[in-house]
Order: structure tokens, then sequence, then C-alpha cells
């Protein structure tokens, strides 16, 4: 299973967002009651949903996948290349690299 870290400020907000969802208030009255901008609830209740999304799904998880080599061609025990995004999935490559395949998995993420 996939270990979910919230940020100190998701865990302060994430209760706000669950006890707007809990109330028959509008976001509007849900903000003017709780003092924040409702720029500010849009985000935070942008990321709760994302968040229990992603932990909904817990077969979504990453797993390694291995392919056959080529053979006479040894797979080196360090991978060649790593691509690391920024919430923490890191992409490790052995042996030949294919340049246009490390540039689509960055696009992909900037997506």
């Amino acid at each position: 299973m996939v270990k979910s870290f919230l940020t100190p400020r998701a865990e302060q907000m994430y209760p706000l967002i669950e006890r707007y969802l809990a109330s028959e208030l509008t976001q509007k009255q849900f903000c003017q009651q709780e003092g924040f901008s409702r720029s500010t609830f849009l985000c935070w209740l942008k990321k709760y949903r994302r968040h229990q999304q992603s932990n909904a799904h817990p077969s979504c998880e990453f797993i390694p996948l291995h392919f056959a080599a080529n053979k006479g061609l040894p797979i080196p025990a360090q991978p060649t290349c790593a691509v690391e995004y920024p919430n923490g999935v890191v992409i490790r490559l052995f042996g030949s690299i294919n340049v246009q395949m490390i540039s689509q998995l960055i696009r992909m993420q900037a997506a």
C-alpha cells in the first residue's frame, strides 16, 4: 500500500474541507464563515479531492517492471539514469538510454 503523508498545511486544511462537505453551506458562505478567500478554498478543495482519489485506488501503485535483456548484453547493477518527479516518483532506467523516451517522461510530468 502507498503511504500518503500530508504537509502541516494540508493537515490543517483537509478537516476544514471535510467540514464544508458535511455542511449545507455554499462555498461562498463557508469561506466567509471561516475567513479565507474562495480561491484558497478552491485550491485546497482540488488538492483534497485529488488526495482522496489517489487513496481510493491503492491498486494504482507503481510496481517494478522487468524486461529480458538482449542476449550477450549485461544489465548494469546500478541504474544508468533516473527520472525523479517532484511528487517523489522515481523512474530508474538500466542499460542503454533512449533520449526520446526520457524526454517524453519529463513532458508527461509537466502536463
